[in-house]
């Protein structure tokens, strides 16, 4: 089979067939979580994502004989990322493709050249676009569903890449435990929590929904300041992060979002949401009107909450507030009725949160790798 890989733009009906060829691909895994239709679509919008407005990105869709899309991947020059590390490194994302070894190298070949022609001397990936939003391929534990936030692949994608010349660049893993299985741990977590807010005269206040907006800035201040020196972690900017975390409103769970201030000044904070990816199941990748009158309902149904971020401002480390916050996370999953915790990506040298995850007996569910190679 011949493969021709052409560029999306901003072209309809390559933009259709850039959406379309993952549900092509894995309409009948019962582990892939289809997307909104509408929310990929409009994610390629560069006049509506903001994040167009600070990076150089293109898409590719890769057709057959036939002309039927078979598959696509994205490239992304960051110039934060070059800003920060210093390094001449471009991403890649979003890659699909169907079981023939000469579509993937199409399509990743694609990708390099496009970045190499751009001055990039590595590329890494997958990022899409970049290493604050989806990342990573999965590599072991392709036997469930993935929760919201994490990407899912099929284990065939794993010897594309290494056939293609990429290495593992670093991994994470994702965690699971339930909380009835964790009883005394969780009474242990939240009395040490208290105890270690009245030792150093904090106190916590959950997520106001009236005051969305403001609230999630304040989150996005304290997040730039707390993961500045971690690896691989760029700040977001202002219009990305809004417009990430504008769609989640209706959604959000004030009980699992958790600012611990001293003196009235938030210095550390706990983000998590419920399992998203369960009603997206049920959605089929389709928001239709009567769907979205249920929502509401089907929302109260989900008993997963995921774990996305956990941070403290420099000054507030080392003064016991790791243990707020977890005594914190656990309250607000039990307030919930939450019976499921999950974990985003955790990485390699994480230390904190493995310690948080040994605390409570958590499993390791899935893991997953960044690949690279140099252009």
């Amino acid at each position: 089979m011949s493969v021709d890989v052409r560029l999306v733009g901003d072209r309809r009906p390559a933009i259709h067939d850039w959406v379309k060829v993952p549900f092509a691909l894995h309409r009948d895994d019962p582990c892939w979580v289809p997307p909104l239709r509408g929310e990929a679509r409009r994610a390629l919008d560069r006049r509506r994502n903001p994040f167009f407005r600070h990076a150089d990105v293109e898409h590719f869709v890769a057709y057959d004989d036939s002309d039927i899309a078979v598959g696509r991947i994205a490239a992304t020059i960051y110039p934060a990322h070059h800003a920060r590390f210093g390094d001449m490194t471009g991403f890649f994302g979003f890659f699909e493709a169907v079981d023939d070894p000469a579509v993937a190298r199409a399509l990743l070949t694609t990708a390099e050249d496009w970045l190499a022609e751009r001055g990039m001397r590595r590329v890494a990936g997958p990022y899409n676009y970049c290493s604050t939003q989806e990342m990573g391929l999965l590599v072991d534990g392709f036997d469930a569903a993935p929760t919201i936030f994490q990407t899912y692949n099929p284990p065939r994608y794993v010897g594309a890449l290494q056939t293609n010349g990429y290495a593992p660049a670093f991994s994470m893993s994702t965690y699971h435990f339930r909380v009835s299985k964790a009883g005394e741990q969780t009474r242990v977590a939240i009395k040490a929590g208290d105890a270690a807010l009245a030792a150093e005269a904090l106190r916590v206040r959950r997520l106001d929904r009236r005051r969305y907006a403001d609230e999630m800035e304040t989150l996005r201040r304290l997040f730039n300041t707390a993961f500045a020196d971690n690896h691989d972690v760029l700040p977001y900017e202002h219009d990305v992060f809004h417009a990430m975390v504008r769609p989640l409103k209706p959604f959000v769970d004030p009980r699992l979002i958790a600012f611990v201030e001293r003196d009235g000044e938030p210095v550390a904070f706990t983000v998590m949401v419920p399992d998203l990816n369960a009603l997206l199941h049920q959605l089929g990748g389709r928001l239709t009107p009567w769907s979205a009158i249920t929502l509401k309902r089907r929302l109260r149904r989900i008993d997963s909450a995921v774990i996305l971020l956990i941070g403290a401002l420099p000054q507030a480390r080392h003064t016991g507030i790791g243990r707020a916050l977890v005594g914190e996370i656990i309250r607000g999953i039990g307030e919930g009725g939450y019976e499921h915790v999950h974990t985003t990506w955790v990485h390699e040298h994480n230390a904190p949160v493995f310690s948080l995850v040994a605390q409570f007996d958590a499993d390791v569910v899935r893991r997953y790798a960044i690949y690279d190679r140099t252009l």
